[in-house]
């Protein structure tokens, strides 16, 4: 087992959280903290990865502001994906050589969080070859992307709960055409937010054997903000 923070956000600003998760990589980079694990939902925004195409948005700036969508080019893979409300986000922060994993088998073990976690409501889903996320059949139930620098890891996976679904009439999902997008509700299971995140949060501490310390955003956001050393690495 690997110490590690766990912090559920709640529903939370897209840029705010950014902003968290390049502070929380720096002091990772540096050895200040251990690795983490947020969980989150966002208000409506759509992201453009390194590879994305402002094309793959269909609706003009206007309509999105009507809307209250926003839009960040970000340092992920990928290309645009959608976050918002009924949408489960996870951000996992880690140094994948101290895990002792390639990108590929850090990617692969959220992968299997997410493909795990559906089993639990008798859902079948999987990988496809050249196609990032999860999905179910050729619908795609969870989006993933992944920046890495100095081996650790920002950005992670989205899992569609009961999202807003005419907000992804606006966009080209990843920027895939021939494919669709599904959700756990979509496919005829109910649970709840907190359902979904007690799961997922399981099954993450299985994948990567993590024994997390609990905190709250406000003691995250003093341990970080107050740039002090933390001692929590040693610690449960």
């Amino acid at each position: 087992m690997s110490n590690a923070i766990f912090v559920d956000l709640g529903i939370m600003d897209y840029q705010k959280v950014l902003e968290l998760q390049e502070v929380t990589r720096n002091l990772r980079i540096e050895n200040k903290i251990p690795d983490i694990v947020f969980l989150v939902e966002h208000p409506p925004v759509i992201t453009i990865g390194k590879n994305g195409q402002r094309e793959n948005i269909l609706e003009s700036d206007d309509v999105l502001k009507s809307e209250e969508i926003s839009i960040y080019n970000i340092s992920r893979g990928g290309d645009v994906t959608y976050h918002g409300p009924g949408q489960l986000v996870g951000y996992i922060i880690a140094n994948i050589i101290a895990l002792k994993v390639d990108l590929k088998a850090f990617v692969s073990k959220i992968q299997n969080c997410v493909i795990n976690s559906l089993k639990v409501w008798d859902i079948n889903s999987g990988s496809i070859d050249g196609y990032p996320g999860v999905w179910v059949k050729n619908e795609k139930i969870c989006a993933l992307g992944i920046s890495m620098r100095k081996w650790v890891s920002m950005h992670g996976f989205a899992l569609n709960v009961d999202p807003i679904w005419k907000h992804y009439m606006y966009l080209v999902p990843c920027g895939i055409q021939d494919k669709g997008v599904t959700s756990i509700y979509k496919l005829g299971s109910y649970p709840s937010m907190n359902d979904v995140k007690n799961v997922v949060r399981e099954k993450i501490i299985a994948q990567f054997e993590f024994q997390f310390r609990y905190m709250s955003i406000g003691e995250f956001e003093e341990l970080i903000f107050n740039d002090r050393e933390a001692a929590i690495m040693d610690k449960g």
